[in-house]
């Protein structure tokens, strides 16, 4: 996973880091993390066991790992409002 999306994986990881907008203690390690996640996501989508909405469960849990700061708003175009808190 990480030969093949790694340098995209960690130039984005770096940059919501050096933004304040992401809190990870050890950058390798939550690279490892957020592949393994996708794999189990991916898994569960071609045994036809995940939620038609996996895609945005599986980005909100990714982004959950990452430790969003205080600063993290959504940003992208399909936003409708702040991430949930923790249940």
């Amino acid at each position: 996973m990480l030969s093949a999306l790694g340098a995209f994986a960690q130039r984005d990881l770096r940059r919501g880091l050096k933004a304040g907008r992401l809190g990870v203690r050890h950058e390798r390690l939550a690279l490892y993390a957020t592949g393994g996640t996708l794999l189990g996501a991916m898994r569960a989508v071609l045994d036809g066991e995940a939620p038609r909405v996996a895609d945005i469960l599986h980005a909100e849990g990714v982004l959950r790992l990452l430790g969003p700061t205080s600063t993290m708003r959504p940003t992208w175009p399909g936003a409708r409002c702040p991430m949930p808190g923790p249940s």
